[in-house]
């Protein structure tokens, strides 16, 4: 959840970029706009679609998804692939590590603003970086005990 001044901030970035680029500033951008801002944390555009329609607020996919490219090319939101299936997007702004677990698919995030640093500072020859994404798969401590768990009960009842 972003403060008032925050959304004040990115609300007006996007009106600028929309301006810039002729486009029309729209109820509907608007709104989805606040729905991305809403976000506590990663959200794919079915959520956002999801939470505008419960809302009464009637947009189409195509422009849930359209808006939010936008968003994404003025720097607003950043796309994130988890897997190779499915597109997650998030507010920018901070530097943090994605931990993904291998077995329940579950999503934590930890600070470290250095790594982030670290990364952008980094030259590439031919390459001009915009962002980086730090994902870290492995296995949860959740997941860790319930096959713990499984293991101890399989060889108690071997």
């Amino acid at each position: 959840m972003e403060s008032n001044q925050q959304l004040n901030d990115i609300t007006q970035r996007f009106v600028s970029f929309l301006k810039a680029r002729r486009l029309r500033k729209t109820p509907e951008r608007m709104a989805i706009l606040e729905e991305v801002t809403g976000c506590g944390s990663h959200f794919e555009v079915e959520d956002i679609y999801t939470r505008l329609d419960s809302k009464g607020y009637h947009v189409s996919r195509a422009t849930v998804y359209s808006t939010i490219e936008l968003l994404c090319q003025c720097g607003i939101t950043r796309r994130l692939l988890f897997d190779m299936h499915q597109s997650y997007y998030e507010l920018t702004g901070r530097n943090h590590i994605h931990l993904v677990c291998m077995e329940c698919g579950r999503i934590k995030e930890v600070d470290e603003p250095e790594a982030g640093e670290n990364l952008l500072q980094m030259r590439f020859p031919g390459f001009s970086t915009s962002y980086c994404s730090s994902i870290v798969y492995g296995v949860c401590s959740r997941c860790q005990r319930r096959a713990r768990a499984a293991a101890k009960e399989k060889k108690k009842n071997s």
